[in-house]
């Protein structure tokens, strides 16, 4: 594996490219495999030339779509698809041309339990093969080969490896520069880059210490995360990462690329913030970049031995959303909840243990002294809900650089944000996903119900009974100031679920080789359930849910509204006209649908995909 830097005129730029002939390996390091952040030994469960205004790029304002007569073509449609791809010179991967372990490895997500056998994987060099592979696809396919973008791979139910048999994955993993403008507040960024490189190489380039607001898992890549919203613990201060682009790169169903910003092309450029996905191939972006270089203060608060019962939880959380709803809170704190089953320790009697402990994460853009006020706050939310204080806490006063590094779960330690070493790892679990809408909160004891559930789980799991973890995050999304809910970012973006104040994610999951079984499912559908019905009980929430963080059992009329609400109608209207045969597709299509005759996919779930 090596790595290029380069210098230009424009800034500095990072590349980072596989050697010739390699792949981003997908072995598993046994000790290192986790499936929920954030204790070690607990299983990780998670941790992406000017037209008139509002004119749609039909006919390309760049470059213009590819002869087809240049790409070769056969009776067979397989070989005529590989031939088509060969004579352009793009690299790829299938199960004919390549060996089993191989392909199932290039087919293979960061979620082992959603794998899927693509029709063949593709690995673009520039923007010009994209264009090629897209052309290649619809010229040879007559409209039943389905077209996905992949940037890392971390789609929650394995839609970067199609969500389905037979798809052809374009993997962005080489279009992966970072070259930040700090002159201009602008960083240019290819959409396979990660995350954790993004955050080291703004902060680095030209010593300028900027940043973008992002997620937390460093190997996550930039295009997914960001086209579908990219929500993260800086954005209640700089809005989501969606609403960082100022420009992209995109190719069309058609082949064309075009580029939209806010002088061209602008409905499309709306569109990709929040739906990127369904519209077209993002080969590039331009972010606006925020000044990290003030101090941050870094705060973990954790709670075990002082829970003696679930309605202790409800006590803790319900201090928390006193503090969240608070209307002097101020935009640059973030934080979350995390409820999770105490791990047993070898020489400690069952009976000393909790069965739910719970930890509060957060950060602030600020000095420590400028946190000390806040602190006070919340201590007097905990002394009025009767709450006990945390039985242990860290607090330190961080670089923005640092600050990132302590969210970061699954590096080791003093090797933080290694996106090389940390895409190894793989996941293996099912999440399901509220967002209360709102500012309303929920009521005392109304998540009684939630916490005796859980209370329950742990106490029967501790017997013997599962083969799986499960974890409950609570992410602070609203408050009286959030930045995301500004104007201007609302109209600009068809991300329309923004009004919320918790983001709840409910999440099983269990050892890459292992299964989740039966139970382990339907005990995150039964948690979700119990959110569900607390919200319906309370006058003036309503719910919604986030589709980085998607549901692939979510029915059609579900998920479109939960993920896309007021702007449903104007994004399948746009997507009608850029991608009318819904060659850009996956299980979760705002497109049209095919005939079930037309398509030849298979779904498995709950286990390793058999090899062709």
């Amino acid at each position: 594996m090596t790595t290029t830097r380069k210098r230009t005129a424009e800034g500095s730029r990072w590349n980072q490219k596989t050697s010739s002939g390699s792949r981003p390996s997908s072995s598993i390091p046994t000790s290192l495999l986790l499936l929920f952040p954030p204790t070690l030994l607990l299983l990780l469960l998670l941790h992406l030339s000017v037209q008139p205004s509002n004119t749609l790029p039909t006919h390309p304002t760049s470059e213009g779509p590819l002869d087809p007569r240049s790409s070769s073509s056969s009776s067979s449609q397989d070989s005529g698809l590989e031939d088509c791809l060969i004579s352009n010179g793009i690299s790829l991967i299938t199960s004919s041309l390549n060996d089993s372990s191989t392909y199932f490895k290039a087919s293979s997500s960061d979620n082992l339990l959603f794998h899927y056998n693509p029709r063949v994987i593709v690995y673009p060099k520039d923007e010009k093969e994209v264009q090629s592979s897209v052309l290649c696809a619809s010229s040879s396919s007559q409209g039943q080969l389905a077209v996905v973008a992949r940037s890392g791979g971390h789609s929650f139910g394995g839609y970067g490896s199609g969500g389905q048999d037979g798809s052809m994955i374009i993997d962005l993993s080489e279009l992966n520069s970072i070259v930040s403008s700090p002159q201009t507040s602008k960083a240019e960024i290819g959409p396979g880059a990660r995350l954790g490189d993004v955050v080291k190489e703004l902060w680095n380039q030209g010593q300028a210490k900027r940043a973008i607001p992002h997620g937390t898992c460093p190997p996550v890549g930039v295009g997914g995360h960001s086209l579908c919203g990219g929500f993260g613990p800086t954005s209640r201060k700089w809005g989501m990462m969606t609403d960082s682009i100022l420009e992209a790169k995109v190719v069309l169903a058609n082949s064309s690329l075009v580029t939209a910003s806010e002088r061209e092309n602008q409905e499309l450029l709306w569109g990709i913030k929040g739906g990127g996905s369904y519209l077209g191939i993002v080969t590039g972006l331009t972010f606006r970049t925020y000044d990290a270089s003030e101090r941050t203060t870094f705060f973990e608060y954790y709670w075990d031995l002082s829970i003696r019962d679930p309605r202790t939880l409800s006590r803790i959380q319900e201090a928390v959303q006193d503090f969240a709803k608070w209307k002097d809170l101020p935009d640059s704190i973030g934080f979350h909840l995390q409820f999770q089953r105490e791990v047993p320790k070898a020489g400690v009697d069952g009976a000393d243990r909790i069965p739910v402990t719970l930890k509060m994460r957060g950060s602030y853009l600020g000095k420590m002294e400028d946190f000390q006020p806040l602190k006070r706050r919340f201590q007097l939310d905990l002394e009025n809900s009767q709450a006990p204080p945390p039985d242990r806490k860290v607090e330190k006063e961080v670089d923005y650089l640092t600050m990132m590094e302590e969210w970061d779960d699954f590096g080791r330690k003093g090797d933080k944000l290694d996106t090389q070493a940390e895409r190894q790892l793989h996941n293996n679990f099912v999440a399901k996903t509220s967002l209360t809408l709102g500012q309303v909160g929920f009521s005392r004891g109304s998540l009684d119900p939630v916490f005796e559930k859980l209370w329950n789980a742990s106490s029967w799991m501790e017997r013997g009974r599962s083969n799986w973890e499960w974890n409950v995050y609570m992410e602070l999304y609203g408050g009286e100031r959030v930045e995301f809910r500004d104007e201007h970012k609302v109209k600009s973006s068809s991300l329309s679920h923004r009004d919320g104040l918790w983001l709840i994610q409910t999440t099983v999951g269990t050892w890459s080789w292992n299964r989740i079984d039966r139970r382990g499912r339907e005990f995150a559908t039964e948690v979700d359930q119990e959110f569900q019905r607390s919200i319906r009980s309370q006058p003036g929430m309503g719910r919604a849910s986030y589709s980085c963080y998607l549901d692939p059992t979510l029915k059609e009329d579900e998920w479109k509204g939960l993920y896309y609400g007021d702007s449903l109608p104007r994004l399948q209207d746009l997507k009608s006209k850029l991608d009318p045969d819904n060659l850009f597709r996956n299980p979760q299509s705002l497109g049209r649908t095919l005939r079930t005759s037309q398509l030849h996919t298979t779904k498995v779930e709950g286990g390793v995909h058999p090899l062709p």
